[in-house]
């Protein structure tokens, strides 16, 4: 099948959509997920030993706690579908570190690592 024809280039949305939702087009979302998973977790805060002992719940680990989770349907945007990838974290305090409180400003150790993997990979990062 050829997409020129005499009246100009014909788009082929079906065939670009089945593509778009592909394990082909998924991948390089994966792999730059499991790289900012990888990240995030080599720069995560650890508690301290002395705080670990005393049972408190102030900084709790997070290094390890980031992780992959692959979706099973495509990500609808319109009505468009995109292959995507999501790097969460399984503990709680993640979102404290993440966002802050009224008392504590956001460390954002999981946008940081997903910016450093952007540089690294795209070569900028358009904070979109």
């Amino acid at each position: 099948m050829t997409l020129e024809t005499r009246k100009g280039f014909q788009p082929n949305h079906k065939e670009f959509g089945l593509h778009i939702r592909s394990p082909i087009a998924r991948r390089p979302a994966i792999l730059v997920a499991i790289k900012i998973a990888r990240r995030a977790n080599a720069t995560a805060a650890v508690q301290d030993p002395i705080l670990r002992k005393q049972k408190t719940r102030r900084r709790k680990i997070l290094k390890g706690s980031y992780k992959v989770v692959l979706p099973k349907t495509p990500l609808r945007v319109g009505q468009n579908s995109r292959a995507y990838a999501i790097v969460e974290s399984t503990t709680l305090e993640a979102s404290t570190q993440e966002f802050g409180t009224k008392t504590q400003r956001p460390r954002r150790p999981l946008l940081r690592a997903a910016i450093a993997v952007s540089i690294e990979e795209f070569g900028s990062f358009d904070g979109r």
